[in-house]
């Protein structure tokens, strides 16, 4: 079986403005250190891992 890379995609969730809008600050600031984690370890291996064109939502 050949394996597809995974991508930035694959294993992000994505929240929509009302979703990040009802969240406290420390889940915000949890969601955004797990997506930079997930993104530095994509990146760390070969993984070109695009981040969303969109951006996200600052605290």
């Amino acid at each position: 079986l050949s394996q597809e890379p995974v991508t930035f995609e694959d294993v992000t969730v994505f929240l929509s403005r009302a979703e990040w809008d009802a969240l406290a600050a420390g889940q915000r600031e949890l969601y955004q250190d797990v997506v930079s984690d997930t993104y530095e370890l994509l990146t760390s291996l070969g993984n070109p891992g695009n981040l969303p064109r969109q951006g996200f939502p600052q605290i």
